[in-house]
């Protein structure tokens, strides 16, 4: 699953990333609970190197916003 969704966005700019993220979430119509669960899993993610970066800051806000 990882290497598809990176080669979904490898090419992709910031901005694109994050269009493509926010048009899925609109497209799947998610439940609260499961955006709430994505966000819980992106989190997990930032954490686990124990080192959140400015840019991992800056994008979970970003990411937050989208899903919200």
């Amino acid at each position: 699953m990882f290497e598809k969704m990176y080669r979904e966005f490898q090419n992709d700019d910031e901005d694109e990333s994050l269009e493509k993220i926010q048009d899925a979430l609109e497209r799947h119509q998610y439940s609260e609970l499961e955006l709430c669960e994505l966000k819980n899993e992106i989190q997990q993610i930032f954490a686990a190197d124990r080192k959140v970066p400015m840019a991992e800051s800056n994008l979970g806000r970003i990411l937050e916003n989208i899903i919200y």
